[in-house]
């Protein structure tokens, strides 16, 4: 049962919720030449099989073959998030899985070109003046991402999070390899060091709990926004200690899984509500603005 109390402190997710796609995929995107290594990589490593391949470029890409890195993003997304093995139940990759190839795609870019990338992206409505609003509340705003480390950063740090925890990522800089672990790492801004494709484990959950048992700040003070059903189990356990849980551009097939858990869904496509369940996390308001 959600206390309606002012929350204290947001959790914000940000692929898919800050802006419409994900940050590995917008990079990619971004990029020349053609994937093939890290498509034979997933193979070899039995990820995925051609017939995964064909039956996406069928579906998805209208029967033509993943000839760039662009569509070799859009293809693991929907390996994790879409489509299934044979017997229908288990997805094709795992969200490690996802997130290795994906960093895999990105290898030998500049973090002065993912800055680039990331400043130009189209914001989700409403997310500037929903952080300028808590910020003025004196709210504690926190981020983590399973995204892309030094994208996520950028817009970490334009949005004044108080706190921001990344995958952390390893990096070729003047000669050897350095690690990016957070958001306020000051290599955000060394334009000319190098992505390796290569990162460390990061467990967003309790990557979560720990920043805020640290803090001293129970569930119940939190309020959490996130798109994809791996963020349930958090959610539920901070809506079952009085907290604020809300689903927000949510992928449909995922949508059921948000209802059975009883995370309600903020509805539309604009973040300006969330300002007010954060300070007002009552049932009217609730019924007023989720579904």
């Amino acid at each position: 049962m959600i206390e309606a109390k002012p929350k204290k402190a947001t959790v914000w997710d940000v692929d898919r919720v800050w802006y419409p796609d994900i940050s590995t995929t917008y990079c990619a995107k971004g990029r020349d030449g053609n994937p093939n290594e890290v498509v034979a990589y997933g193979l070899e490593k039995s990820y995925f099989k051609t017939s995964d391949i064909d039956r996406w470029s069928y579906e998805f890409n209208q029967g033509r073959p993943v000839e760039t890195y662009g569509q070799a993003a859009d293809m693991f997304t929907a390996f994790y998030n879409k489509m299934y093995k044979e017997d229908e139940k288990t997805r094709i990759l795992t969200k490690e899985q996802t997130i290795e190839l994906k960093q895999r795609l990105l290898k030998g870019m500049r973090m002065g070109d993912v800055n680039i990338i990331a400043s130009r992206v189209q914001l989700t409505d409403g997310l500037v003046p929903v952080t300028h609003e808590l910020e003025s509340r004196r709210v504690y705003q926190s981020a983590f991402s399973d995204g892309l480390a030094p994208f996520v950063s950028y817009w970490m740090y334009v949005c004044g999070m108080n706190y921001g925890a990344v995958v952390p990522t390893i990096l070729e800089e003047d000669g050897g390899e350095r690690l990016f672990v957070l958001a306020s790492d000051s290599r955000l801004f060394t334009i000319d060091s190098i992505l390796t494709g290569k990162t460390l484990q990061f467990n967003k959950r309790d990557s979560i709990k720990n920043h805020y048992t640290a803090r001293n700040i129970p569930l119940s003070d939190l309020a959490v926004i996130d798109d994809s059903e791996a963020a349930l189990p958090l959610m539920g356990e901070v809506q079952q200690a009085g907290g604020l849980s809300v689903g927000f551009n949510v992928l449909p097939g995922q949508v059921p899984k948000f209802r059975e858990a009883g995370v309600p869904i903020i509805k539309g496509n604009s973040l300006l509500p969330f300002a007010e369940l954060v300070l007002q996390p009552t049932e009217a308001n609730l019924g007023r603005y989720c579904e």
